[in-house]
């Protein structure tokens, strides 16, 4: 049986919700195989791709991202043609409304440069955890600050 190093919010979510899956995804001899990125996951990973390329270029941070080359690592090729529309299309609602205009000012503010694609790892009550933040940063009063972009319904469902 393998032992997983950590767990993370979907790991944890997945045991309490089917453990058979859990223990057949994490703790089996023979992993089961990756399931392929579905519509709904690829829509929310183009806009990842989209906002990160965008607001990295506006603040002028250290870690830039390209967005072809994102795009491309995150959304399956199934779903390019498809999701490319909808990723820019989701970054000029994401714009229309405010709250890009209203991240950037914050993150222009903060007292620690924001980071973007990176690990966290720590130990809660005994439990090893991981996580990947879209961003984070300390915001101009210091309090930490974590971006963390979701997409809900576009495709309805």
């Amino acid at each position: 049986m393998r032992i997983p190093a950590y767990m993370s919010p979907s790991s944890c979510k997945l045991f309490w919700t089917d453990r058979k899956k859990y223990y057949l995804r994490y703790l089996a001899d023979n992993k089961e195989p990756r399931d392929p990125q579905n519509i709904h996951m690829a829509v929310g990973s183009a806009f990842d791709a989209f906002v990160k390329s965008q607001i990295t270029a506006d603040l002028g941070v250290e870690v830039q991202f390209d967005l072809a080359t994102l795009f491309e690592a995150q959304v399956e090729p199934q779903h390019r043609q498809d999701c490319w529309g909808y990723g820019k299309t989701l970054l000029e609602a994401y714009k229309a409304c405010g709250a890009y205009s209203i991240a950037v000012h914050d993150m222009g503010l903060a007292q620690l440069a924001p980071r973007f694609e990176f690990d966290i790892n720590a130990t809660i009550l005994g439990v090893p955890v991981f996580g990947k933040p879209d961003a984070f940063y300390l915001n101009h009063d210091g309090t930490p600050t974590i971006l963390d972009w979701k997409v809900n319904s576009w495709l309805g469902g």
